[in-house]
């Protein structure tokens, strides 16, 4: 007890006021009977002081227990229990603990030995994350420095074949191009667009061209150092463009100490075609793909086609003649039969070429599901076509349209969702967005597609199905401006219209719904409407028999879209009827029909 309580005495500083008080006070004594009787002052002052000193010990004594003295002014001095917790926290006064050293404005403040010891037993921070390898490559689209804007496309072609020449090293991790497309004109850093990709290193470049004559300008960056590890300037003949894209890759690869293979050797020193004249058709086909709005669509077969008439075994514009087909039916109004006969002769081309291709098998797949409505057969391509090539984007969505097709909404959803993380391609985040529409999912909907009305300003799928999802969360205004922005942009493509007509019905505006039919019928005399799409307008009008009639032609037809009956909600109200179950039965021959449940509430 004798040790607490010294303890105590030590803690709250009485010791410590005592000696300074004595010394003080002895002090004090001291000058009183020495300076004060030269003075004049009588003696007794002096003994005065004596009596004062002494009777203030105590007193010290007491206030010394009581109270301390700190920067803060005087404060009570507390009990020890109720210090305790505050040593525990790390927390020190300003006396005790010393000036915390000035550093640059970003870094973390200097720590002291006693706060550092405090927090020593805390949790250990995690372990920083190791930066991406130099060989984990994102190949920014290259500036086109033309004097004509028309040789965009030029610029965007030579980006993606060099890309893809690269992407044939093993050794290399290379950024799918839809992935760094949105990069286009940034002026983000290098720094900052590796780090949202994950990569060591960043190839960035231009391309001038003038006639026959191209500059190529490439320069490949550790993002962490912001060093250049290799660059090159090449001035060519068009004819070389092949040659330039070899050389691009084999001097990354050197870059990086990334060994070729004997077959990688190989792929490097092939070309695509012998013709210029063919390569141009298809990067222009390319470009126009990308646009997405139906005469575009329509351009870009009209491309690939010329291409081929070139050179018919040109595998790349076949593949890419291939995929616009695939694309062709919810976005224009190209008769099934002459999508069908296309993509027949794409078949027949890649079975020559190679039948075992992820293309041949994504073809083939595409033929079972759409028109042949082989669903097992459908299955095995699309599984094929993704195990062969999981880089590509059409396998992916390919094979997320089939689990929709065959009423798996939940397994397409995910598939599509899979594909939108690993590709950030505009096609497969639209159609993610038009499937949680259908789902009647507006919210998640909107949070996939908005984003993509500036980012893809001439695509019309966005505000289309944006617009028809604040329709349905009330807010109609915004939702109708939105239609009627997409309704501009496709010039009243014929898909855009169902929607419009059946937000509009939601709304109780009978009359321009009705309005709005009937001017996809008169429109249907004179060009391609699917018979799918007219069957879905006159649902959401409410006419069930005129839907069926459409159904019904639709089969005839063998219209692509067709199956589409069994995973989207709103021919649910037709479950049951005779004519439904009919034309279902002739999509999904061995397949239950579904059970009457009536619309979605």
């Amino acid at each position: 007890m004798v040790s607490n309580f010294l303890q105590e005495l030590k803690r709250r500083k009485v010791v410590r006021v005592l000696v300074v008080y004595a010394i003080v006070g002895y002090a004090a004594i001291e000058v009183a009977g020495t300076v004060l009787p030269n003075l004049g002052i009588p003696d007794w002052t002096a003994t005065l002081v004596t009596v004062l000193v002494l009777l203030g010990f105590p007193l010290a004594l007491v206030l010394s227990w009581m109270f301390d003295v700190t920067p803060q002014g005087v404060e009570r001095t507390e009990k020890e229990a109720d210090a305790t917790p505050e040593a525990h926290t790390g927390a020190a006064t300003a006396v005790e603990e010393p000036e915390t050293p000035k550093g640059p404005p970003d870094a973390p403040p200097a720590r002291t030995a006693d706060v550092s010891a405090e927090t020593s037993q805390a949790d250990p921070e995690p372990e920083p994350t190791p930066a991406p390898p130099l060989t984990s490559i994102a190949v920014l689209p290259f500036a086109n420095m033309s004097d004509s804007s028309d040789n965009e496309y030029f610029s965007d072609g030579m980006t993606e074949d060099i890309l893809a020449q690269i992407a044939h090293i093993g050794a290399l991790d290379v950024v799918s191009h839809t992935s760094v497309k949105r990069y286009k004109g940034s002026d983000k850093p290098i720094a900052e667009i590796a780090a949202e990709l994950n990569v060591g290193c960043v190839l960035e470049g231009s391309v001038r061209r003038a006639g026959d004559r191209v500059r190529i300008v490439a320069q490949l960056i550790d993002a962490a150092t912001d060093r250049h590890l290799w660059a090159e300037t090449y001035d060519r003949d068009l004819t070389d463009i092949f040659a330039v894209q070899s050389e691009v890759a084999r001097s990354i690869a050197a870059a990086l100490e990334a060994e070729l293979t004997e077959e990688e050797e190989a792929r490097l020193d092939g070309t695509p075609t012998e013709s210029v004249e063919a390569y141009e058709l298809v990067l222009k086909g390319r470009y126009e793909l990308t646009a997405l709005t139906g005469p575009s669509i329509k351009r870009a077969i009209e491309l690939y086609q010329a291409a081929l008439e070139i050179q018919p075994d040109y595998e790349e514009a076949i593949v890419d003649l291939a995929l616009a087909y695939i694309i062709v039916p919810l976005w224009t109004t190209l008769p099934p039969d002459e999508i069908k006969a296309g993509l027949d002769r794409v078949e027949r081309r890649l079975a020559e070429i190679d039948p075992d291709s992820a293309a041949a098998h994504m073809v083939t797949g595409t033929l079972d599901q759409l028109w042949r409505w082989d669903w097992n057969a459908a299955r095995h391509h699309f599984d094929e076509a993704v195990r062969l090539a999981p880089h590509l984007m059409a396998p992916a969505g390919g094979r997320a349209f089939l689990e929709l097709a065959l009423g798996n909404a939940s397994d397409a959803l995910r598939l599509f969702q899979e594909a939108r993380g690993r590709f950030q391609e505009p096609l497969i985040e639209e159609s993610t967005g038009m499937l949680l529409t259908m789902l009647g999912r507006p919210q998640e909907a909107i949070a996939v597609l908005e984003p993509l009305i500036a980012r893809e300003p001439l695509h019309f799928y966005p505000p289309m199905f944006v617009g028809a999802s604040y329709v349905a969360l009330g807010q109609v205004e915004k939702g109708l401006q939105l239609m009627q922005r997409a309704r501009d942009l496709s010039d009243k493509t014929p898909l855009g219209e169902s929607a419009w007509c059946a937000a509009l019905c939601a709304l109780g505006r009978e009359q321009e719904a009705k309005a709005s039919v009937d001017a996809l019928v008169e429109r249907s005399q004179t060009e391609y409407i699917s018979p799918y799409i007219m069957a879905a307008a006159s649902l959401a009008m409410g006419d069930e028999e005129k839907s069926l009639d459409y159904l019904e032609r639709a089969l005839e037809q063998r219209d692509p879209n067709l199956p589409l009956i069994h995973g989207v909600p709103r021919w649910r109200v037709l479950y049951g009827q005779p004519r439904f179950d009919a034309v279902f039965r002739a999509v999904f021959p061995g397949v239950e029909v579904p059970k009457a449940e009536g619309p979605d509430p």
